[in-house]
């Protein structure tokens, strides 16, 4: 295909948004943005994940989807560079844009659709999360509100007494938790207060985001290194998490989920200063963001016997202390709730800068649909199955499988054009070698998705009869633990003169 012949599939009408844009990312704010596109909530899933499948499985597999979407990333970037006259990305080319260019309309409209419904599934969890943080924050000092639509009434819930992991697991210490006594449709105090401060930053743009993304971003860090610091007061021991593991067939669905830079890499090409390098900024956030995954995974692990689902439960909780649990609570408002505004302003760019929509009426569709529909995810399991299998269907094909295929197809139309990006360094340089190279990526992608949705079939069920053993429930005793120095420095966090056994 000619370059002519291309440059009549550019967006003929794009929305208001794109005419004000300008290069104004500097580095920091795209390591920023990239990072927390990688690395967020799940970081703190990560210990329960060692401890099911073992260390080495785990950090390979952690490895390799790092190493996987790191290319993705790249020659997404890649492909946007070769729509004629983008070389240096100054024309607004989103992430659907470039399936109508390379691929066709039928493609252009389902990557939309597919596009759409993996930001809503990932901002939906975002939101419930956090407002079950906020939520949790009220209940644990005081007392937070809701209203109960199946039962009509507004209702109440607190816990003042001390959180132990033991009481977490049980769901002791989540608010609203029981859908028999406070009903499965609830709007929460927590919820309102989310969407006040956060649907404003939706509204906003890239460039205004991106400052907001830096702060993330360094909360993130900050918080991440003072998890590892008090974990590592503990004593660090295999017997807690073992080398190989014996439980591995939800690991790739639980790891792909993170990966979504691809995602962000469209409109972040266009809003970049020319002296960020694409490759500089995707390898170097995949690394902070992979370190990130296997430092915080693997303190946690070593340190704590049958560590809960989600370590950030319990530290949100106050069952590690007052010091974790302000940190914790920072992590979750920030770090969970900063991803909703982020892929609300891609999933409008994506709609708007093609003229597919208006900016009003994306604006319906990417923030105000899915925060009027989100507190009815707030009680019961829905949201459980709605990351899991959201993740996996709709994700994994977005961030892995799609771009690997397009990459493929813009090989094939334009092979006389090499691209801005070198996605290889100085490797596999003629058309042949690139070819080879994306089959192999292609079918490693497509293997990892059809593998995590199997894993997904198969373990669902023995997770949830693990989570309900008294195995799980009944932690190994902390008795065994007080002779180390660890305790007295935990002592100090937890702002209590005396350290109760029924703390884990």
């Amino acid at each position: 295909m000619t370059a002519s012949e291309l440059t009549q599939l550019l967006p003929q009408k794009q929305g208001d948004e794109s005419s004000s844009s300008s290069k104004t990312i500097g580095l920091m704010g795209s390591i920023a943005i990239a990072v927390n596109s990688l690395a967020g909530p799940a970081i703190l899933q990560l210990p329960f994940q060692y401890q099911q499948s073992g260390i080495i499985p785990t950090t390979i597999c952690l490895v390799a989807v790092a190493t996987l979407s790191a290319y993705c990333s790249l020659h997404m970037a890649s492909v946007v560079s070769k729509v004629p006259g983008n070389k240096h990305y100054d024309k607004c080319i989103e992430f659907s844009d470039v399936y109508r260019i390379f691929w066709s309309e039928r493609a252009y409209r389902a990557t939309q659709i597919l596009f759409y419904l993996t930001a809503v599934c990932v901002n939906l969890a975002a939101i419930v999360d956090t407002a079950q943080t906020v939520d949790s924050a009220l209940g644990l000092h005081a007392k937070t509100y809701g209203y109960s639509f199946d039962k009509g009434e507004f209702i109440s819930w607190s816990h003042r007494t001390h959180c132990t992991r033991y009481m977490v697991k049980r769901g002791d210490c989540s608010p609203f938790e029981d859908p028999d006594k406070y009903g499965q449709y609830i709007l929460t105090v927590g919820y309102l207060l989310t969407a006040v401060v956060f649907v404003p930053l939706c509204l906003m743009d890239l460039k205004e985001n991106s400052a907001l993304q830096i702060v993330g971003f360094v909360i993130l860090m900050t918080t991440s290194a003072y998890f590892c610091l008090d974990l590592s007061q503990f004593h660090l021991t295999l017997e807690h998490a073992s080398l190989w593991g014996e439980k591995w067939d939800d690991m790739l669905g639980v790891i792909l989920f993170n990966f979504a830079l691809v995602l962000a890499i469209p409109a972040w090409l266009h809003e970049k200063k020319a002296n960020v390098g694409v490759g500089q900024t995707v390898f170097l956030s995949t690394v902070i963001s992979a370190a990130l995954y296997i430092g915080v995974g693997l303190m946690g692990a070593l340190a704590i016997p049958k560590v809960n689902i989600n370590l950030l439960d319990p530290m949100v909780s106050g069952a590690f202390g007052r010091g974790v649990q302000v940190a914790a609570s920072i992590f979750a408002f920030f770090i969970i709730g900063l991803d909703i505004p982020l892929f609300s302003v891609l999933t409008r760019y994506n709609l708007t800068h093609s003229g597919l929509c208006s900016v009003d009426f994306s604006n319906w569709l990417v923030v105000w649909i899915p925060w009027g529909i989100g507190w009815a995810f707030y009680a019961g399991d829905a949201i459980g199955t709605l990351l899991s299998w959201g993740g996996i269907l709709l994700l994994s094909s977005v961030a892995f499988i799609l771009p690997l295929s397009l990459a493929y197809r813009a090989l094939k139309a334009r092979p006389e054009e090499a691209g801005a990006v070198e996605v290889y360094g100085p490797f596999f340089k003629t058309f042949k070698q690139q070819k080879v190279a994306l089959r192999i990526l292609l079918m490693t992608a497509t293997a990892s998705v059809v593998i995590a949705i199997l894993g997904e079939f198969l373990g669902d069920q023995a997770t949830a009869l693990y989570l309900s053993s008294t195995n799980y429930l009944n932690s190994t005793s902390v008795e065994d633990l007080l002779n180390y120095s660890h305790l007295m420095f935990s002592e100090v966090f937890m702002n209590n003169s005396t350290l109760n056994t029924t703390w884990w």
